[in-house]
């Protein structure tokens, strides 16, 4: 074959240049440009003259087998890249194979026997153990592969492509170090719920049993045996356990909580009612003093029990004062309730002391004799007096509240006692007064105090006529000089004229308690 000269080569080369370049879009106002206002031809030539020998000898600049690659690479460069900023053979076979390197380090990772046993084992129970040290190991390896393989090639390259070879191990690594965390964790609330539960029925303190502590620490130091140490740390999975096992043991608190609220509650109302019965069966003027001493030592006895309860729960102070609250609330209402509910049985209560004053001799139970002393008139004032005292204490709620706060004594006795007139009790609430206090009104009282004097005025009417039946019984004996029968005569006449007024009472009573439950409601 005969040998082209080099100037036709040359003036050959040169115009297959000035085609292409014709052919290269251009910008409008570039389209008229030269192609040697662009490019330099001797500055082309040398950058595809050989190196020097002593550059051979030490570090190829583009290994020799991928000569066809590079090639390749230019050309397609010259296609698609409308400014021709051509890289130069070492970058662009450096991109090439470093790519190639890492997606044979990376397909070799994924088929390593090692990494499939290991993926396989993380759901295991328990976890596989020394998959951190293990992974890391094997990234290890494969990046110093791919060290070793790319070692001659661009440095920025290099690198770039090292650290997505890293970033591809990592995404695959990390669904699986997924699964081994969340097992490890789901096995650690699993552990700590049923050691929870076994301290609490061998009686252990709940505080105590409750602390999940060394549980953390084991987390932890499961959570540095699994950790490949080319991942940054996360507390994600940790932040996610002790949320659970914070949800746990607040549910079991609330529960332990509630039935130490139920169980104090219950000997609060308990220990209320068994002294309250006594108080409210014969109301006096001191009955809210009774009332508030037992609210006072019966909730300091349940509030201290409480205290201690709450305390080994690990309850906040919050909560703690919170449930205090609750606690002297749920006895305030237990005792207020039953003073509401014996409102309605007012007129009997004051029935049952009008008689006990009429038919009884002073601070006793003796039936009275009715002495020459005794003056009927003086005896019913000093019962009224007595009634109104107990009207005016089941009136309003003075629990917690000084007794010596209000006048409504002073009012009713006003009212009813000293011909003030019942006209001034037509208001249906008292000045100063809480409605939601208020058991009975103003006018309640007036209404209450009409159907007293009505069976009140029955039962003395009775007296009167039982003491002159007496007395002109005692005039015939003493006439008759039977003094031992007169003794007898006037006992029995004592006890007749009790069960007599009794007698009368009683079916007052039935007939005026709907109507006085209607009122005090």
């Amino acid at each position: 074959m005969a040998k082209t000269p080099l100037d036709k080569l040359s003036a050959t080369l040169l115009n297959d240049t000035l085609e292409i370049w014709k052919e290269i879009p251009k910008p409008k106002d570039k389209q008229d440009a030269a192609f040697d206002n662009y490019f330099s031809v001797d500055e082309l030539r040398k950058r595809f003259d050989s190196p020097p020998e002593a550059s051979l000898q030490t570090k190829p600049l583009v290994p020799a087998i991928d000569f066809v690659r590079s090639t390749s690479k230019i050309w397609d460069s010259i296609i698609h890249d409308k400014a021709l900023d051509i890289p130069s053979h070492k970058v662009m076979i450096a991109k090439v194979r470093c790519e190639q390197i890492g997606d044979d380090k990376f397909n070799a990772f994924i088929a390593n026997e090692e990494w499939s046993q290991l993926k396989g084992a993380v759901n295991n129970s328990p976890p596989v153990s020394g998959f951190g040290i293990k992974v890391t190991s094997m990234v290890d390896k494969y990046l110093a592969e791919y060290d070793q393989e790319a070692e001659f090639y661009d440095e920025v390259i290099k690198a770039d492509n090292r650290e997505k070879l890293k970033q591809r191990l990592l995404q695959e690594i990390k669904p699986t170090f997924g699964s081994l965390m969340d097992n490890i964790s789901s096995q650690a609330l699993n552990d700590f719920k049923f050691n929870l539960d076994k301290d609490l029925n061998e009686g252990k303190k709940f505080r105590e049993a409750a602390d999940w502590s060394k549980m953390l620490e084991k987390f932890d130091s499961d959570y540095e045996d699994s950790r490949i140490q080319h991942a940054e740390k996360t507390t994600k999975v940790r932040d996610k356990l002790v949320s659970q096992i914070s949800s746990h043991v607040d549910s079991i608190r609330s529960m332990k909580q509630n039935e130490l609220t139920s169980q104090v509650n219950s000997r609060l109302k308990s220990g209320l009612r068994e002294s309250m019965g006594a108080i409210l069966k014969k109301p006096e003027s001191n009955m809210w003093d009774n009332l508030n001493d037992l609210f006072q030592n019966e909730t300091e006895t349940a509030c201290s029990v409480l205290r201690d309860g709450l305390e080994d729960l690990g309850t906040n102070d919050n909560a703690k004062v919170e449930e205090n609250e609750l606690l002297k609330a749920y006895g305030r209402n237990i005792i207020e309730k039953s003073v509401r509910e014996e409102t309605y049985k007012i007129l009997q209560h004051m029935q049952d002391k009008f008689c006990y004053i009429l038919l009884n001799e002073p601070n006793s139970s003796i039936p009275r004799s009715w002495k020459g002393s005794d003056v009927i008139e003086d005896i019913v004032k000093n019962a009224r007096t007595q009634c109104v005292s107990i009207m005016s204490a089941m009136a309003i709620i003075r629990l917690g509240i000084n007794k010596e706060s209000d006048n409504i004594q002073q009012i009713l006795s006003n009212a009813l006692l000293d011909g003030g007139g019942e006209g001034r009790l037509t208001s249906s609430r008292w000045d100063g007064v809480e409605p939601s206090k208020t058991l009975m009104s103003p006018a309640s009282c007036a209404t209450v105090w009409d159907h007293f004097l009505d069976s009140s005025g029955i039962i003395i009417t009775c007296v009167k006529q039982t003491i002159q039946a007496r007395n002109d019984a005692d005039n015939a004996t003493a006439a008759n000089n039977q003094p031992q029968q007169q003794e007898n005569h006037q006992s029995n006449i004592g006890l007749a004229l009790a069960e007599s007024a009794l007698r009368m009472a009683l079916p007052v009573h039935a007939l005026v308690f709907d109507v006085v439950g209607k009122l005090v409601k």
